[in-house]
């Protein structure tokens, strides 16, 4: 939480009671994760308002409760979760972007996310829970590019992607 410039390969994350793997609190994180296997957790891959240069590549996610969760959340911040190249410069809580034709460098690649079903993962009940049955959650995550993936047997859905409407103007009295 909160680090930059790092790597995670050929890793193994089984039976945590929150997420097996975490990368949060980073606007711009520059890290890797590549050749895991996350199994049995509620969350195989957790990433809090991280983005920038972030690149999750050739995993398998498989039998957790969801593969994998992109969000933004004012739990880490600063929120929101960006994954455009520009994302370490842009302070803004709600970005604005205002073409499809950027530059997307947090890059879910290659991913295999199988059967992510598990209900009786253990629970930490103080986590958000993005549901299950899912294979990949983007909740109020902004200019990712999800490319090449291969999604099976998620029984709710493949993708998921929301909006998480905590930002309102502040009320008047």
């Amino acid at each position: 939480e909160g680090s930059v410039s790092g790597e995670w390969g050929h890793v193994y994350a089984s039976g945590f009671d929150d997420s097996g793997l975490y990368i949060g609190s980073c606007r711009d994180c520059l890290a890797t994760v590549s050749h895991a296997l996350a199994e049995r957790n509620p969350v195989g891959y957790a990433g809090t308002n991280s983005g920038g240069h972030l690149v999750l590549e050739d995993s398998l996610f498989r039998n957790d409760a969801v593969g994998i969760s992109l969000n933004s959340s004012e739990s880490d911040p600063p929120p929101p979760q960006l994954g455009t190249c520009d994302a370490g410069a842009n302070r803004r809580p709600m970005p604005t972007i205002t073409s499809t034709a950027i530059g997307r460098c947090t890059i879910v690649r290659r991913n295999r996310f199988v059967s992510n079903n598990n209900l009786t993962v253990p629970s930490n009940t103080s986590s958000e829970r993005p549901g299950w049955g899912i294979g990949i959650v983007l909740l109020g995550a902004y200019g990712d590019l999800v490319t090449g993936n291969v999604l099976a047997g998620n029984r709710n859905a493949g993708i998921l992607g929301l909006e998480f409407p905590w930002w309102r103007p502040a009320r008047r009295r």
